[in-house]
C-alpha cells in the first residue's frame, strides 16, 4: 500500500509553481503601467510617409488608414501616417471610452496612431492585433 503525501508538501508543491511562473511573468521587459509610451524604430507606415513605425504596428496602422479612407471618403493615397507608437492602454477602452460603456479593466497593449489628409489630423488608436478606434477628443 503507497503512502499519500502529507498535504502540505502538496500545497508547497503548488505555491511553488504559482511562484515559479509569476516570477517568469515579470521578469519580461514589458512595461505595464498605465499610458506609458515607448517609441521603437521599424518599416515605414506607408511607403511614401517616410516615418518608421513600431515592428508590429503596420496592420492596425493599414487598418486606421482604411477606416479613415471609408468613413470620411478621403483618398488612401493623401492619407499618410505622421506618428505611430506603442501604448499600454489602462483598459479595453483604448483610452476613447464612449458613456455607458463598461471595459475590461486590464492592460492593453496597442498603438496611438496620428493620420493626416494634409489638412487635419485624426487620432487613431489600437489593440495590437486589430480594434481600432477613431478618438478625436474636444
Amino acid at each position: 500500500m503507497r503512502k499519500s503525501k502529507p498535504p502540505f508538501v502538496v500545497t508547497l508543491a503548488i505555491l511553488s509553481l504559482f511562484a515559479l511562473l509569476l516570477a517568469q511573468g515579470c521578469s519580461s521587459d514589458s512595461r505595464m503601467e498605465g499610458e506609458k509610451t515607448v517609441e521603437k524604430e521599424g518599416k515605414p507606415a506607408t511607403p511614401s510617409s517616410g516615418m518608421a513605425t513600431p515592428t508590429g504596428a503596420e496592420k492596425v496602422t493599414s487598418l486606421a488608414i482604411t477606416d479613415l479612407s471609408t468613413s470620411k471618403g478621403i483618398s488612401a493615397e493623401r492619407i499618410k501616417a505622421t506618428k505611430v507608437e506603442e501604448v499600454n492602454w489602462p483598459d479595453t477602452s483604448l483610452g476613447c471610452p464612449e458613456p455607458g460603456m463598461l471595459y475590461a479593466q486590464v492592460i492593453t497593449p496597442g498603438y496611438r496612431i496620428i493620420l493626416s489628409d494634409g489638412d487635419t489630423e485624426y487620432e487613431y488608436h489600437s489593440d495590437a492585433i486589430a480594434h481600432i478606434v477613431l478618438c478625436q477628443k474636444g
